[in-house]
């Protein structure tokens, strides 16, 4: 006999019951153990520290100051880094180029002495800078073996093979339990800033593209850190062409010697830059999602290189630089001539005014960034003059028209930041609110104005070798000067010789402040 229908429905509904309760019980056991492994289904977090420096230019001694205190140091930047790197287990230390080039030291062993200081704090990673060139690529390859440190740029490849790196493109270095991305990339136009020749053999490759092939290439990481050297501008600019799928989370830059108290973010890339010369050593604290390969949350300071309770010069640094200088530099001290202009001095000025009259020219012309250091004191010492000067440049002298001269003043006041500054036989107006290539109104040599289409008269002028191979970019090119007549270069001579011999001769400097290019656009 059948049983009856409405038993049948209701065994169905206990079973289906219970089978409902078996499958949250089951769902509410494997959500407790995610919870207390820490796993939560956001993936688990992990915190990283990125202690960074870019532009130091070889400051061995502080020399920057920060809220009216002396800042910066390679004893003091070694004293942080090692205070953070004890503190704390998950702390990486970085620089992004430029270490090479502003003392007297690092000239003098053409950066050998800087690798030595350096080795004694190594960076997990360095990424390479225009400056790290500057004695051509037969040093650079020494400096980086003798380096206890890795140096990595991605988008520097052989001349004669593009699928052939300078030097290692990237590092991966597993900190914290999370899969680190560093990958180096330099300024694309780098023969612009660097002497004739010195990457020779070179090319370099569009950095986000070389960014994308590294990413492709090993897939996802935990955190990626692109150590750049191109400035702010083409950090934010590489980071609007990065597709998503790059992974890119972190640029540190340098070159353009920016200070971000508060870092750029565009798509979601964090961009940041610690200032120069030692001044402040950067510090971002991520906090990451490895399994998602994403940046939860992060803070950035750029800590003031000074001295602290806590944190103190490194005392074997300090004494190395000390063993340093008496071995390559004796004498680097002593005491060449004297400053009695005090302010009324200025540096710009003297760099073009020396020149001019120890080579007997009619005019000189230097780039206002070959000149590193603004001020002297009221001892002049041989160190001020290698600090000021601390390129292997020569001196060029070739003859120049009034057109000639009227076109290349032309086109230095259309250009933004670096801009060439003259000797005081030249003095010029401008209107910086007309349209560039008609902003120039009077030129005066001598005191007496020049006619703009003088294509006879011929003046002597003199300039360094890094802007005589560069006179392309000026609008007047080396090949049309050299039709004015002769060209002498002064090869077996560095450019910083003339400017001790002239401070000998004087002895004492005089006031040179007077203003030789005046922008009356605000007077109109």
């Amino acid at each position: 006999m059948l049983g009856r229908p409405g038993r049948i429905v209701k065994d169905n509904v206990k079973k289906l019951l219970a089978l409902i309760c078996r499958i949250l019980i089951f769902c509410n056991l494997v959500f407790c153990v995610f919870l207390s492994a820490g796993c939560v289904f956001a993936g688990e977090l992990k915190e990283i520290t990125i202690l960074s420096m870019n532009d130091f230019h070889a400051q061995f001694y502080p020399s920057v100051s920060v809220n009216n205190e002396l800042a910066g140091g390679a004893a003091m930047i070694a004293g942080y880094v090692d205070h953070y790197k004890k503190k704390q287990n998950n702390v990486i230390w970085v620089v992004s180029g430029d270490f090479f080039k502003g003392s007297a030291l690092d000239t003098a062993t053409k950066g050998k002495a800087s690798i030595e200081i350096l080795n004694r704090f190594p960076p997990d990673a360095f990424a390479l800078g225009n400056h790290e060139f500057d004695w051509g690529l037969g040093v650079l390859g020494r400096r980086m073996k003798e380096a206890k440190f890795p140096f990595i740029c991605a988008n520097l490849t052989l001349e004669t093979d593009n699928r052939k790196y300078f030097t290692q493109p990237y590092l991966i270095k597993e900190i914290n339990g999370v899969k680190v991305l560093f990958v180096g990339v330099i300024m694309e136009k780098l023969d612009n800033f660097i002497g004739k020749n010195n990457a020779k053999g070179l090319r370099t490759q569009p950095t986000w593209t070389a960014m994308e092939k590294i990413c492709k290439d090993l897939g996802p990481a935990g955190l990626t850190v692109v150590l750049s050297h191109q400035g702010l501008e083409m950090d934010e600019s590489m980071a609007r062409s990065l597709s998503p799928a790059c992974g890119v989370d972190v640029i540190i830059g340098g070159h353009s010697h920016d200070s971000t108290e508060t870092p750029e973010e565009i798509n979601h890339i964090i961009i940041t830059q610690a200032g120069s010369y030692g001044q402040y050593l950067g510090k971002l604290d991520v906090t990451v999602e490895p399994a998602r390969g994403r940046v939860e949350n992060y803070t950035w300071e750029l800590l003031p290189a000074v001295e602290t309770a806590e944190i103190k010069p490194d005392r074997g640094v300090a004494e190395l630089i000390e063993k340093l200088e008496k071995k390559y530099t004796p004498g680097i001290n002593r005491v060449i001539g004297k400053n009695n202009a005090g302010t009324g001095f200025n540096t710009a000025n003297f760099a073009c005014d020396a020149p001019a009259e120890q080579l007997g020219a009619d005019i000189c012309f230097v780039n206002s960034g070959g000149i590193r250091k603004t001020q002297f004191g009221g001892e002049i010492r041989a160190r001020d003059i290698w600090e000021a000067f601390p390129f292997e440049d020569y001196w060029v002298i070739f003859r120049i028209t009034p057109a000639q001269l009227w076109k290349l003043i032309e086109n230095n006041v259309k250009r933004e930041g670096e801009s060439l500054v003259f000797s005081k036989a030249v003095n010029y107006s401008y209107d910086s609110s007309l349209p560039a290539g008609s902003r120039v109104l009077e030129v005066k040599v001598n005191g007496r104005a020049i006619d703009r289409n003088d294509a006879k008269t011929l003046y002597s002028c003199a300039t360094v070798d890094f802007l005589w191979n560069k006179m392309d970019q000026t609008g007047v090119p080396a090949g049309e000067l050299r039709k004015n007549g002769p060209c002498t270069e002064f090869k077996d001579r560095n450019y910083r010789e003339t400017y001790i011999d002239y401070i000998r001769k004087h002895k004492v400097l005089a006031t040179n402040a007077q203003t030789r290019a005046k922008d009356i656009s605000e007077w109109r």
